[in-house]
């Protein structure tokens, strides 16, 4: 998502009211709001990747005053897990979004409050490195927002974190350029640049304490829940607070889940647009569309090679099957044309030759060739005449026959100009010399007979390449030459010439006998000028255009007689014999776990239905390779990322057998789960731990690991921290580790009281001290049908006192449970005895003269027991009457309300015990002032 900065607009707003203020304006400071879809370039030039709120730019405006801008920038991230693809036609394909609310790894749970999930880091870090770890995260440090969420975290601490370190960094830090700066509790901000409405500083908190370098500007908690202001090198660990989930999804196919699986059977693009908190976000990629099966129309003069490296030297139709970028076959048919239906071009050019001494001349096709061509290359050139005497004074038209290495045929025509030679020699062309023929084949046995003009004197016969000896000096003489010869006949001073060509037979070979593949054909061809030869009998079968012969299985014996343009006739012959390419069968498709081996085997070779040892003298070649752990090999491994074919090969070092595939697909791997996360319990105490996502696990409890087992549940027996962990098991694949911690409170709890007197009479009522260390929360139980249950703050520092009573006679246990905040628990009890007796106590004088000594005639008895009774003087006369008493004052010494003169006084006391039984004392008492 992108717009337009607000920093622009309020930097030209500011700029038209600074050319009306006062030139001694104060700087104005301004908020630039953006919401921006990936990193940001903001006003000052840098680049934001995260989210901001603490950047500020500067503009001067024209009566020179300043204007502070403050960047609050929210940076989203989301986009597609997938980018542009490839895919094969037909496949259905899901994309997912690449969106995450908050990346779990490396945090640990602690719970929902008020409908936001909260997560402490599981490492120690620096303020700043804590935040640095939650933005990589898609979330920030947390801002807090009440009492009862500061509560519900410190709660949080005590359950998940060990006790070892449970300070927090929160998201809250004090801006020094804020005009409510102050050292040490001004300018201090969320982390979306709100101020604090609401604060829980811990007692002289705020502080800045002097030596932290920089100042104490980052905000942490304490594990109560309070507030401090801190260091930034200062450790601790992250608390997050992550948004409710309020994100929808809008793809341009109209589906509004987090993915959609479209069957792609064409190219295409797919959008997609996120809203993330009214933040609006659109990424897209583009489908490409790989056809299953191609054809091709090829043309060639000799072989077609495919992109395998099979090779094709017919024509015909035939497959190759490829796996194309998507890993799907794709199937490419090629139409071959093994020929050439091009006829050469022949051009020519004209050419002037002279006699020489012998009153011939012989041209050759070079000589009149002009840069003849052909698309395949030209086998052969042929004149329609190379020989000129004198009978060929003058110009002659000579044709010039060029031909392909496939028949196909052209010519031109040159002029050649025959002139005399120069020479001293007269040379006469009245002298002939006539013969039956003039051309035989190398293989002729009877003479010939040469013979001149008659008429002449005399006459010399001479063989041109050997002058020196005469053949004869008749008119005729018989010659038998075993090579083309010209001859001479001399002859008053006249010669003439003529030249008997022997004609070499056409002699060819079709080869020696050979081995070759029975899907092979092998171009039998007897190599000669096709211009030489009249005809070509293949096998019986007489033509004039068949060349070459296409020998295949499963005959053996093939031949060619070939009769040329001069009557010679030649013949050869060739055996073949054909080998069967052997056949492999591969081991059948199998299923593997993500990121195992498949193992991979030719399970038999065959020879024409035969079984043969695989082991012996075959090559196998395996594909496609990437994925493959040999390219070779009877054995074979593969470690496929999705469902793949795989491909071997097989020859016998001549042949070149049939391909085989298996398919290995891929099972799901199963997703372990270790529930809870973490628990906190105490030493010594079993601990339980759940397992799920398999029907096997494997369990490491404490860095042993244990074997395989079905069990879903483990108790653990603890005395330290310790690690667990556990892996899924389905169907043999093994899934991911899930982790879990087990805390041990290590908090020392110890339940002890003190009781004093352990003994007393009836309503006996002892002082019981509560000495207990450790302890949260504490249970009494006296004894006497009372019970209390009271926590640490209210037992006063574990030191309050209390006073049951006990009214009956009897043997009282006092029990006391004291237990930890992790509910460890101790227990200790002690007895008090209480008689049946009662404890009275009446004094012998008292003085009540106001001086707070002693002033009363005061009865003391046992708990529970009352007492009446009168007072008399002297005269017997009664002075003093009381109701039932319970350990009171029973008499202040006045009568009348005067106090009475010194002497001697009588009493009559009547005392009941809780049981009704009454108790008769009298006395005297005295009384002194």
């Amino acid at each position: 998502m992108s717009r337009i900065s607000t920093s622009k607009i309020l930097f030209l707003i500011l700029l038209l009211g600074f050319v009306f203020a006062d030139s001694k304006a104060q700087a104005s400071h301004s908020i630039d709001r953006i919401k921006s879809c990936g990193p940001y370039k903001w006003t000052n030039g840098i680049t934001y990747n995260y989210s901001n709120w603490t950047a500020k730019d500067t503009f001067t405006n024209t009566s020179g005053n300043d204007s502070i801008v403050t960047l609050d920038l929210t940076v989203v991230h989301a986009k597609l897990l997938q980018k542009d693809t490839s895919v094969c036609k037909g496949s259905t394909v899901t994309f997912r979004t690449d969106y995450e609310l908050f990346d779990t790894t490396g945090f640990i749970n602690a719970g929902i409050y008020n409908g936001y999930s909260y997560y402490f880091d599981r490492t120690i870090r620096s303020w700043t490195s804590a935040r640095e770890n939650t933005i990589r995260a898609y979330a920030d440090l947390a801002i807090l927002d009440s009492l009862g969420e500061d509560n519900y975290v410190s709660s949080q601490i005590a359950l998940k974190l060990p006790p070892s370190f449970q300070t927090l960094h929160i998201g809250m830090i004090q801006d020094t350029n804020a005009l409510d700066y102050s050292e040490p509790d001004g300018g201090w901000r969320w982390l979306d640049g709100d101020t604090l409405s609401y604060t829980n500083w811990g007692p002289s908190e705020p502080s800045n304490t002097p030596g932290c370098v920089g100042g104490e500007r980052w905000g942490t908690m304490w594990p109560t829940g309070k507030w401090n202001d801190n260091c930034a090198r200062a450790g601790g660990r992250a608390l997050v607070k992550v948004k409710p989930h309020d994100i929808s999804y809008i793809w341009s196919t109209g589906d509004t889940s987090s993915f959609i699986a479209p069957k792609i059977d064409s190219a295409q693009t797919y959008t997609i647009t996120f809203t993330y908190n009214n933040i609006s976000c659109t990424d897209s990629l583009v489908v490409d569309v790989l056809e299953t099966s191609s054809s091709l129309d090829i043309s060639d003069c000799d072989s077609v090679i495919s992109a395998t490296g099979k090779v094709w030297k017919t024509s015909g139709t035939f497959q190759d099957t490829l796996t194309n970028i998507a890993g799907c076959d794709s199937i490419v048919t090629y139409h071959i044309t093994i020929a050439d239906t091009t006829a050469p071009i022949a051009s020519t050019k004209n050419i002037t030759t002279f006699l020489d001494k012998n009153g011939y001349t012989k041209i050759s096709y070079s000589d009149i060739n002009n840069a003849s061509s052909d698309n395949c290359g030209i086998a052969s050139y042929h004149l329609s005449d190379s020989l000129f005497n004198c009978s060929d004074r003058g110009a002659n038209m000579v044709r010039l026959l060029v031909i392909d290495r496939y028949g196909n045929r052209d010519s031109a025509t040159a002029i050649v100009t025959v002139l005399d030679s120069l020479r001293s020699l007269r040379y006469s062309c009245d002298l002939s010399i006539q013969v039956s023929d003039t051309s035989f084949c190398s293989d002729y046995r009877d003479s010939i007979s040469l013979s001149t003009t008659s008429g002449f004197n005399s006459y010399r016969w001479y063989e041109l390449s050997n002058p020196s000896v005469a053949l004869g000096s008749d008119t005729s003489i018989k010659v038998k030459p075993s090579k083309t010869s010209s001859y001479l006949v001399v002859s008053s001073g006249d010669t003439a010439r003529k030249t008997i060509l022997i004609n070499s037979q056409p002699i060819f070979s079709l080869g020696v006998k050979d081995t070759l593949c029975s899907y092979d054909s092998l171009e039998l061809n007897s190599g000669l000028a096709p211009t030489r030869i009249d005809t070509y009998n293949w096998l019986g079968i007489i033509s004039t255009l068949n060349t070459a012969y296409q020998a295949k299985y499963p005959a053996n014996l093939f031949w060619l007689e070939v009769t040329d343009t001069n009557a010679c006739v030649w013949r050869d012959s060739i055996s073949l014999a054909w080998q069967i390419p052997p056949k492999l069968t591969l081991s059948a498709d199998t299923s593997i776990c993500s990121g195992s081996r498949a193992n991979l085997r030719v399970e038999q070779v065959t020879v024409d239905g035969l079984l043969m040892d695989k082991y012996m003298g075959y090559s196998y070649s395996w594909f496609p390779s990437p994925s493959l752990e040999n390219s070779i090999g009877i054995d074979n491994k593969a470690n496929p990322i999705a469902e793949t074919y795989y491909y071997a090969s097989i020859s016998d070092g001549l042949c070149i057998g049939n391909t085989d595939s298996v398919k290995v697909s891929l099972k799901p791997s199963p997703i372990s789960f270790l529930s809870p996360d973490s628990l906190v319990v105490c030493k010594d105490d079993l601990a339980s731990v759940q397992a799920s996502g398999g029907t096997r696990f494997n369990w490491n409890i404490g860095g042993t690991l244990e074997a395989e087992t079905t069990d879903t549940e483990k108790f653990i027996k603890v005395v330290s921290d310790t690690y667990i962990a556990v892996q899924a098991i389905e169907s043999s694949c093994q899934g991911n580790w899930d982790t879990s911690w087990i805390f041990v409170d290590t908090t020392f709890v110890s339940a002890n009281f003190d009781v004093s007197p352990l003994t007393g009479n009836t309503t006996f009522k002892p002082t019981i001290t509560n000495t207990s260390q450790g302890g949260e929360r504490y249970s009494w139980d006296f004894g006497n049908g009372s019970v209390l249950s009271v926590d640490f703050t209210e037992d006063n520092n574990r030191s309050r006192k209390y006073y049951p009573v006990y009214p009956f006679e009897g043997d009282f246990k006092i029990s006391l449970l004291a237990t930890s905040k992790n509910n460890c628990k101790d227990s200790s009890f002690a007895r008090v005895v209480v008689g049946k007796k009662f404890f009275l106590h009446i004094p012998s004088a008292f003085s009540p003269n106001g001086d707070g000594i002693n002033d009363n005639f005061t009865i003391i008895a046992s708990p529970g027991v009352t007492f009446e009774g009168s007072i008399y003087n002297g005269w017997g006369e009664k002075i003093f009457h009381s109701n039932p008493l319970s350990n009171s004052s029973f008499w202040d010494g006045t009568y009348n309300n005067k106090i009475v003169q010194n002497g001697v006084y009588v009493y009559q006391i009547t005392v009941r015990e809780l049981d009704g039984t009454a108790h008769y004392k009298s006395g005297t008492v005295q009384v002194v002032r």
